[in-house]
C-alpha cells in the first residue's frame, strides 16, 4: 500500500511544472530550439518545432527566461501550483542585428550582411509614429543635408549622366534599370533605391515615384532628382533617413516621355509643345491592355504588373493641386476613402496646395477644396496611368500637379523643391502603414498568391512567404482571405493614423464538397446508401413470400381445359364419367381434403 502511494504521488509530480509555447512577434510563429532557463536551476530545456517545450518543476515561484539566438530574451515571473502543469507563452521580438537576417530564414541566404544599426521593429515603429507627428518631418528635414544642385534643367544627356553619377557613388543602395525605349531610342530610366537594391525583400513595401509623363511638364523630373539625391546624400548621415532607406523598396522613373521632353522650351508655360510623345500620342491616354506605344508598355511591362507597389504617385504640371482614381468617369470608386486621404496626405503637408487656391492664370476663380479632387472631376479621360494602376497593379496612385506653368523658370525649382520636399517624404512615411501581415495554414506554412478582398472591394495578392501590405485610410475595415484549397476566413481591423496594424490570417483546409461541409455531404450519402439498400431488401423480402405461396397449398395443375386431351382420357378410363369422378387433390395426404366433382 505504502508502494501504491508514493507510486502516486510520483504520478502527480511529473505532471507539475510549466509548458507552452514560444512565438515569433512578427508572424506568430514557433521558434524552434528557443532556450527555456530558470533562474538557479542549471538545466535549460528548448523548444520543440512548434516552439512547444515542458519543464518540470516541483510547487514554487520561479523567474523563467525565454530565448534564442537572433531575439531578444524575456523573463516572467510564475507561480507553479501543486494541482497541474501552468501553461505560459513568450512571444519573442527580433534583435537588431539578426532582425532581417531572421526574416529571410528558409530562402536560401543565411549569410548575416545586415548592419548593426538596423533598427528593430519597435524601434521604427516609433519613428513612423515621430514622422507623423505635426512637426515629425521638419525635425528630418533640419537634420538633414540639403545642399542639391538645382540651378538648371537636366536634359536628357544630363539627365542619364546624372543618374550613372549616383550609383557610382552610392553602389550599395542604388541600381539603375533601364524599363524600355522611347520612339526616338532614348533610354526609359528607372532608379531604385533600397539597402539591398535588385534583391527580392517581400516584407519591404514599395513605392514608385514616376514624372514626365508629359515631355512639357518636366518639373516633376527635376523634383524626383532632387529627391534621389538627397536620400543618397543623407544615407547613414541622418538617421531617420537611414532607415527609411533601410526598410523600403523606392523606384523613382524620373523621365517616361524623354522623346517629348526634349522639344518642350524652358518658360513656356502653356505651349503643348513636348506634351505627347514622338508619335503624337498623349501617354496618359495609352494605358490599356492594348498600349500601342513603347513609353507605356515599358512601364506596364516591367514596372506596374511586374513588381508589387503599395503606393505610386505620378508628378504632372498645369495646376496646383493631387488628383485620385478614377479619371474616367465611373458611378462609383472602390476605396475612395483611403485613396482620397493619401491625396489630402500629400496636399496637407504642401504650404499652399491645401487651401484650394491655385490662382493660375485664366483660373483665378478656381477653387478645389482641400487642394484634392477625384480625377474624372478636374480633367476626365480614358486610358490614365492611374486608373490602370489601380485596376490591374491593385495599387493606389495619385497625381500631384506641382504648378501652374507647364515650365518655369529654372530659377523657381529651389522654391518649387522646398514647397514639395516635405509632401514627398511624407509618402516614404505613409507606404509604412495601413495593414500588413501573413497568410498561412494551420500547419503554418506560408500561402502565396492569395487573394485579400478590403471591404468587398480593393484586392491584393499574398508574395512571396505569405506576406502582403495594402494601404488604407484610418478606421475599421473588413479582410477577406480566399485561396484555392482552402476555406475563406473574414477579419475585421483597425488602421491607426500612425501606424501598421499587423493581421495573421490562419486557413482551414477546404474540405466542402459542392459547396456543403464534407460530414453533411458524408452524412447525407450515407443515410441515402442505407436507405437505398433497406428499400431492396424489402421489394426482395416481398417478392420472396409471393413465390412462396405458389409453391404451397390447393393450386390447380391446369389452368387451361383441353377438349382433345379429355377425349383420350375418356379413352383410356372407359366412359366420362369415370373422368368426372376423377379425384382432385392437394398434396395433403388427410382422407378430410379429398373433393370431388361428380353428384351422388
Amino acid at each position: 500500500m505504502v508502494h501504491l502511494v508514493h507510486l502516486e504521488n510520483s504520478w502527480m509530480e511529473v505532471h507539475q511544472g510549466v509548458k507552452g509555447f514560444v512565438l515569433d512577434a512578427t508572424d506568430g510563429r514557433g521558434i524552434l530550439n528557443a532556450t527555456i532557463s530558470v533562474a538557479e536551476i542549471n538545466h535549460p530545456v528548448t523548444t520543440y518545432k512548434t516552439g512547444d517545450y515542458w519543464r518540470l518543476l516541483v510547487p514554487g515561484t520561479y523567474k523563467i527566461t525565454a530565448s534564442a539566438r537572433g531575439y531578444n530574451p524575456v523573463t516572467k515571473n510564475v507561480t507553479v501550483k501543486s494541482d497541474g502543469a501552468i501553461q505560459v507563452n513568450f512571444t519573442l521580438t527580433r534583435s537588431s542585428t539578426d532582425s532581417n537576417n531572421e526574416s529571410k530564414k528558409g530562402k536560401g541566404d543565411s549569410t548575416n550582411t545586415d548592419d548593426a544599426s538596423d533598427p528593430t521593429s519597435k524601434e521604427f515603429e516609433a519613428l513612423i509614429k515621430d514622422l507623423s507627428a505635426e512637426n515629425g518631418l521638419e525635425g528630418l528635414m533640419l537634420r538633414s543635408s540639403s545642399n542639391l544642385a538645382l540651378y538648371r534643367y537636366h536634359s536628357y544627356k544630363d539627365l542619364s549622366e546624372f543618374l550613372r553619377g549616383l550609383v557610382m557613388n552610392y553602389p550599395h543602395i542604388t541600381n539603375l534599370t533601364n524599363l524600355g525605349q522611347s520612339v526616338e531610342y532614348r533610354q526609359i530610366w528607372s532608379l531604385e533605391i533600397s539597402n539591398k537594391p535588385n534583391v527580392s525583400e517581400p516584407e519591404e513595401p514599395k513605392i514608385r515615384f514616376v514624372a514626365g509623363i508629359h515631355g512639357n511638364a518636366p518639373v516633376g523630373t527635376e523634383l524626383l532628382l532632387a529627391l534621389a539625391e538627397f536620400l543618397c546624400l543623407n544615407y547613414k548621415k541622418n538617421p531617420a533617413v537611414t532607415q527609411l532607406v533601410d526598410r523600403t523598396r523606392i523606384v523613382i522613373v524620373p523621365s517616361l516621355n524623354p522623346d517629348g521632353r526634349e522639344r518642350a522650351q524652358e518658360k513656356d508655360c502653356t505651349s503643348k509643345t513636348g506634351q505627347t510623345n514622338a508619335h503624337d500620342k498623349d501617354l496618359d491616354t495609352d494605358f490599356t491592355n492594348n498600349a500601342s506605344q513603347p513609353e507605356t508598355k515599358a512601364i506596364i511591362e516591367n514596372l506596374i504588373r511586374k513588381q508589387d507597389f503599395s503606393l505610386s504617385v505620378a508628378l504632372d504640371g498645369g495646376s496646383v493641386l493631387v488628383t485620385y482614381p478614377y479619371d474616367k468617369p465611373v458611378q462609383t470608386v472602390e476605396n475612395k476613402e483611403t485613396l482620397k486621404h493619401l491625396a489630402s496626405l500629400y496636399a496637407n503637408n504642401h504650404p499652399s496646395m491645401h487651401l484650394g487656391q491655385p490662382s493660375c492664370p485664366n483660373k483665378s476663380d478656381e477653387n478645389i477644396p482641400g487642394g484634392v479632387m477625384r480625377g474624372a472631376e478636374w480633367h476626365s479621360h480614358l486610358g490614365s496611368m492611374k486608373d490602370y494602376s489601380v485596376t490591374y497593379g491593385h495599387c493606389p496612385e495619385i497625381t500631384v500637379y506641382t504648378s501652374c506653368c507647364y515650365f518655369p523658370s529654372a530659377a523657381q525649382l529651389p522654391s518649387l523643391w522646398a514647397e514639395n520636399k516635405k509632401s514627398l517624404l511624407s509618402m516614404l512615411v505613409e507606404v509604412h502603414k495601413g495593414v500588413h501581415g501573413f497568410v498561412k495554414d494551420k500547419t503554418g506554412k506560408p500561402v502565396s498568391n492569395a487573394v485579400i478582398v478590403l471591404n468587398e472591394g480593393i484586392k491584393v495578392h499574398t508574395k512571396e512567404g505569405g506576406y502582403f501590405h495594402v494601404l488604407l485610410a484610418p478606421g475599421v475595415h473588413n479582410i477577406n482571405a480566399i485561396a484555392d484549397g482552402y476555406q475563406q476566413q473574414h477579419s475585421q481591423v483597425f488602421v491607426h493614423h500612425d501606424a501598421a496594424s499587423s493581421v495573421v490570417i490562419v486557413f482551414d483546409t477546404d474540405n466542402r464538397i459542392f459547396g456543403l461541409p464534407r460530414e453533411l455531404v458524408v452524412t447525407v450519402s450515407g443515410a441515402t446508401m442505407s436507405a437505398l439498400v433497406l428499400t431492396a431488401c424489402i421489394i426482395w423480402c416481398i417478392c420472396s413470400i409471393k413465390s412462396n405461396r405458389h409453391k404451397d397449398g390447393f393450386h390447380r395443375l391446369r389452368q387451361h381445359h383441353d377438349e382433345y386431351e379429355d377425349e383420350i382420357r375418356m379413352m383410356a378410363t372407359g366412359s366420362k364419367k369415370s373422368l368426372l369422378s376423377h379425384e382432385f387433390q392437394d398434396e395433403t395426404d388427410t382422407e378430410e381434403e379429398t373433393l370431388y366433382s361428380s353428384k351422388h
